[in-house]
């Protein structure tokens, strides 16, 4: 927004005329800017993009823009800031722990995510990484699909009487890992390739399908068993009682937002 500012503010200044245009997911616009004709770019400013509240990203995403934003959020947390968490912690432990001060929402998290970098959680091989993305796609597609379901059944009502999942709620599906489903080794073969970069694993040979298969399929994943007293957000305010909760002490394994 800033450079099209600055664009528009000199075609101003020199009186040139300016085509602006822009997309947002399916969304575009094309705005002709004629000197003394029509207002400039900057006459007007498109309202604010709502903030998708997190309870829908995490438990009941029913748009593909949720879908899309919750990936980015894991994709950031995991291969972007867990790594600066960690990065930070080993080049000047007092600045870290200053810092997570000032985070209290997030601070149990982080040094959660910093721990298992550092220690037992660290890869020594691709063969590692791809375990890892196989775990990952477990935890994600399976165990919290599972744990979802537990807390609220597919046949569930409100206090109203009226099925917990219909409307914008759209009751999910485990997914069981099949090695040969090309989907499937997309996503253990990405999250392996991203894990060995974050670690500084260097690849000697491309990753092929058949491998990929191999390795995930030699990994004993323990059968998932649903834990009660799990809390999991139905609405935004709750989810941030939960924050608020973990930040005091009393919420970390027995949430779910």
């Amino acid at each position: 927004v800033q450079a099209r500012m600055y664009m528009d503010q000199r075609c101003i200044y020199f009186g040139k005329p300016l085509l602006e245009s822009g997309t947002l997911g399916t969304k575009g616009n094309v705005q002709v800017v004629i000197p003394h004709q029509s207002e400039s770019y900057g006459s007007s400013r498109d309202p604010p993009e709502k903030a998708i509240p997190i309870c829908t990203l995490k438990n009941f995403p029913n748009a593909i823009e949720h879908t899309i934003q919750w990936a980015r959020d894991d994709f950031e947390g995991i291969f972007k800031q867990t790594p600066d968490d960690a990065a930070c912690y080993l080049t000047d432990p007092q600045a870290f722990k200053e810092r997570l001060a000032q985070q209290p929402t997030t601070a149990a998290g982080t040094a959660r995510g910093v721990s298992e970098s550092l220690t037992g959680g660290r890869p020594k091989s691709i063969d590692d990484c791809v375990k890892w993305g196989r775990e990952r796609f477990q935890e994600l597609f399976h165990n919290n699909i599972k744990q979802l379901l537990f807390n609220f059944p597919l046949d569930q009502v409100t206090a109203s009487g009226e099925p917990f999942w219909s409307g914008a709620k759209r009751a999910p599906k485990p997914l069981e890992f099949d090695p040969k489903d090309p989907l499937h080794l997309s996503f253990v073969r990405s999250a392996a390739k991203l894990r060995a970069f974050n670690f500084g694993i260097e690849m000697s040979r491309p990753l092929s399908d058949g491998e990929v298969s191999r390795i995930a399929a030699s990994v004993r994943v323990r059968e998932f068993e649903p834990k009660s007293g799990v809390k999991i957000a139905v609405a935004e305010g709750e989810a941030e009682q939960q924050q608020q909760g973990e930040a005091a002490g009393d919420g970390d394994a027995s949430s779910y937002s």
